[in-house]
């Protein structure tokens, strides 16, 4: 089984890490965004795909899209 994992915030180095750590475990794929906007829209991508994030892993204070605001649009969704 592979688990799906969303990570977003707007400093590259953090999703780098957290996808390098994260990729060191068999059966998960990440997925990156660097703000809100790009985050609900790549969600709906993933859901529209087949595969709708396990986990998104957001930060709060972003710029576009503040992450409590894409949190609940991406919550909306399903």
């Amino acid at each position: 089984m592979t688990y799906h994992v969303l990570i977003v915030d707007d400093e590259p180095a953090i999703c780098e890490l957290m996808s390098v750590f994260l990729c060191m475990h068999e059966g998960i794929e990440t997925h990156t965004a660097e703000n809100g906007k790009v985050a609900v829209e790549m969600y709906a991508q993933l859901a529209n795909n087949g595969t709708t994030p396990d986990i998104v892993l957001m930060d709060i204070r972003m710029p576009v899209m503040d992450g409590i605001t894409a949190g609940c649009r991406c919550k909306r969704r399903d």
